[in-house]
């Protein structure tokens, strides 16, 4: 309606205005846009009259467009389905012509007639488009979200699909509540999308989609663990020993018996510091070591010195850098609070993406916000929140807000 009108108004103005072009495109717009419709028509007529010439160019432009292939069975069927909206379009088009000729004529009738054929433009436009569901499917829970949903701890989800299948399609888990690492977006963080490529490539983010796990290999990455990916969906078997299946009927679900809390504690000396973040997180396990790049290493406190090399890791063996889950007291879409036990200087994970916004509050266990100090929020292993913490034996209650 808005393209009409404005239409309008160009056409009223170049109509009052008697300029030369005015003059010439005034008298040419109805003939333009005549001849337009009637070759539009005539061009299918042929096309029909002659389908089997032209079948192998329409076939060759069905294979050409986006997925057309698999909407359409043969050339026949998207020549069929097409053809009707390019037949409305060469109505309307010829339609119009006569419309603006009868304008040109200053005929009486051609107001009114014009009025009518933007009514029916828009009637016939959406009709049957705008398509109603009964609103009772709302309310239906899939089995294996029943399933899923008996689990009220903190974790995510992701799909396992080497088919190219799209069980549990990306963003359907915000119906139910469920967490999923995927997601169908126009608006991804870049440092999120390289976190992703280095589970695996991320080849469908030209369509702005975080992708499911399609190689066996990328399911034993580190990565995915530290992400809170508890269960798998898929259609598809997984071999791997560290998955064990724990719903099998309408889709598969595989539980990651390796799975990371979604909060937990590192002892302090157990961190990296890096000038090639993606070549530490894929050599060194950040279950296990606090990764930071150096820009953010410089805030900590214990910040390399001019004199020590860029990178450098503690010398603790691995089976001494243990993983401590915390307690998530709760849990909002812009605030997050948890409660850590007696520690030695160590480092708090959340794994959850870090943003600029959010800031970190800490106070001493049992005490109320007026006790509360803010610390630096760290960015930490290329994507989630940390805050360094110092040694006690009361515990920490640590706020998370985003402001």
């Amino acid at each position: 309606l808005c393209i009409a009108v404005l239409a309008g108004f160009g056409f009223d103005y170049l109509r009052k205005h008697q300029s030369r072009l005015s003059f010439v495109v005034s008298r040419l717009t109805f003939l333009i846009s005549g001849l337009a419709g009637l070759g539009l028509l005539a061009t299918l007529a042929i096309i029909r009259l002659n389908f089997a010439r032209f079948e192998p160019t329409l076939t060759r432009l069905l294979n050409d467009l986006a997925l057309a292939n698999t909407a359409f069975a043969d050339a026949r069927m998207f020549f069929s389905y097409e053809a009707a909206w390019i037949a409305r379009l060469g109505g309307l088009l010829l339609a119009s012509g006569i419309i603006l000729y009868l304008a040109h004529r200053s005929h009486r009738l051609w107001q009114s007639a014009a009025i009518l054929l933007i009514a029916l433009d828009l009637l016939t436009a959406s009709a049957g488009f705008n398509s109603a569901a009964d609103p009772a499917i709302l309310s239906y829970t899939p089995p294996v979200v029943e399933f899923l949903k008996q689990d009220t701890s903190f974790w995510r989800f992701t799909t396992f699909d080497p088919e190219g299948k799209k069980p549990f399609n990306a963003n359907a888990g915000w119906f139910f509540d469920l967490y999923d690492v995927r997601g169908y977006d126009s608006i991804i963080p870049k440092q999120y999308a390289e976190y992703m490529s280095l589970i695996q490539p991320q080849g469908e983010l030209q369509y702005n989609r975080i992708a499911p796990i399609d190689n066996p290999s990328s399911l034993d990455s580190p990565l995915l663990d530290l992400l809170n990916v508890k269960y798998v969906i898929s259609l598809a078997d997984i071999a791997s020993p560290k998955y064990k299946l724990v719903y099998n009927a309408e889709v598969k679900v595989y539980e990651n018996l390796g799975v990371s809390p979604r909060a937990f504690t590192l002892p302090a000396d157990c961190a990296l510091a890096t000038d090639n973040l993606a070549a530490a997180l894929q050599t060194y396990d950040p279950r296990h070591f606090a990764i930071f790049d150096s820009p953010t290493a410089s805030r900590l406190q214990t910040a390399p010195t001019p004199a020590q090399p860029p990178d450098y890791l503690t010398t603790r063996p691995l089976d001494q850098c243990p993983a401590i889950a915390a307690d998530i007291l709760s849990y909002g879409i812009n605030e997050v609070t948890i409660n850590v036990g007696p520690i030695e200087p160590a480092y708090l994970i959340l794994a959850d993406s870090y943003a600029n916004g959010w800031r970190a509050f800490v106070r001493p266990v049992g005490t109320d916000q007026k006790s509360e100090t803010e610390v630096p929020l760290l960015r930490v292993d290329g994507n989630f929140r940390a805050v360094k913490l110092e040694a006690t034996q009361s515990g920490w209650t640590i706020r998370f807000k985003y402001s």
